[in-house]
């Protein structure tokens, strides 16, 4: 069976959930195939680094209108050209990520009563904005939406029983968990050495990693404070980061920003080991002001727990779910939105490593995609 996987993303060596859900599928005897809209905007077709063919397309109106204004024109276009592929292609399954794909569910369902398409996969990367949620018009959409799909896709148990509290029972047995752990080839990916001058700047010293880049969300600068007001650790830094933002810590912070905290800039997903395997520990932080952070579905924490690595964790549901039955880490009493509390769990994780060491490498195979794939094909059969 032909299944066609329609995304925007920021880029296919960003995007490891896609990568494992549809090499999944090929090993299942699928055929999946990509088209995807990325932060090029570039029109060519390829094959993924690992073997997936697909079409990256291009919209004339990203190259008019400036960034995050004209949406509904954009995507207007975006769901023409996406109309053009499916009918080229005819897939027998239609499997579409998020909500920037909504608008193209009508069409969806429409192919489907026609009998070009015969299966609706609707793969939730994350939950939808309460903005939505709590309006009428929008929820009512969204509603229909998840009607006419064949199979709902949410990446935790948490997300699967808020959908359904929202928008009803009916949906329990449409909506599928698969969870965003990583997979065999991350998870016995041989050990890296970090480069010279990573190594350089370590001087030796240990670090805490934080592979979810800048921003308000992550509760970055109350990190970056309880590291610097520390100074046991240095912080090393995955992911985008703002100059502007930089600058403004460095002027603030002085030397010891620049000594404590390594920024990296955006890596592949295989490249984040060398640095997860070297640290002392990673920490995983999102604000829980939004329901979609506050249900987080961290591959973050997964990647480091499966490389054996302990952790320091805000008290969002999912997890504390996680982190607290097999004392892998510590669970903070906070999102990560007090310092003090930060600082604490540090030096909780100090005074506690080898227990929480000991039983990151005892469970670290525990939490692995391939341990889904019953899920896996029921979502999909």
């Amino acid at each position: 069976m032909k299944i066609l996987m329609l995304i925007k993303t920021i880029g296919l060596k960003y995007d490891d959930r896609l990568r494992k859900e549809s090499l999944t599928l090929k090993e299942f005897g699928y055929e999946p195939e990509l088209v995807i809209l990325d932060n090029t905007n570039q029109k060519f077709e390829g094959e993924s680094e690992y073997g997936i063919p697909f079409t990256s397309i291009s919209l004339f109106t990203r190259k008019l209108i400036p960034q995050c204004k004209g949406l509904f024109i954009k995507s207007i276009e975006m769901y023409i050209k996406l109309l053009f592929k499916v009918l080229q292609i005819r897939p027998k399954m239609l499997w579409i990520a998020n909500y920037e794909m909504m608008g193209f569910i009508p069409i969806c369902w429409i192919l489907k009563k026609m009998g070009v398409i015969e299966k609706i996969v609707w793969d939730q990367y994350e939950l939808p904005p309460k903005k939505m949620v709590n309006n009428k018009v929008p929820f009512t959409t969204i509603h229909w939406c998840l009607t006419k799909c064949d199979t709902l896709i949410v990446a935790n148990m948490e997300r699967k029983e808020w959908m359904i509290s929202y928008f009803g029972e009916k949906f329990r047995d449409k909506i599928k968990v698969i969870q965003n752990f990583p997979d065999n080839k991350l998870c016995y990916l041989s050990e890296k050495k970090l480069s010279d001058q990573t190594k350089e700047w370590l001087q030796g010293q240990p670090y805490l990693l934080a592979q979810g880049g800048w921003g308000k969300t992550r509760c970055f600068e109350e990190l970056v404070q309880a590291i610097l007001e520390l100074g046991t650790n240095k912080l090393i830094v995955i992911g985008y980061y703002d100059m502007n933002k930089y600058q403004e810590l460095r002027r603030k912070w002085g030397e010891a920003f620049e000594e404590l905290i390594y920024f990296t800039g955006m890596i592949p997903q295989m490249e984040v080991v060398k640095f997860i395997d070297h640290a002392f520990g990673s920490i995983i932080l999102y604000s829980s002001e939004s329901e979609n952070r506050r249900l987080c579905a961290p591959n973050r924490l997964y990647q480091a727990l499966c490389r054996g690595i302990p952790v320091v964790v805000g008290c969002n549901l999912p997890m504390r779910n996680l982190v607290h039955p097999y004392n892998f880490g510590v669970v903070l009493e906070s999102d990560g939105r007090d310092i003090a509390d930060i600082k604490k769990g540090i030096i909780e994780l100090q005074n506690q490593y080898n227990r929480y060491k000991k039983n990151a490498q005892l469970y670290k195979n525990t939490f692995v995609w391939e341990t889904q794939e019953n899920e896996i094909r029921q979502a999909y059969s």
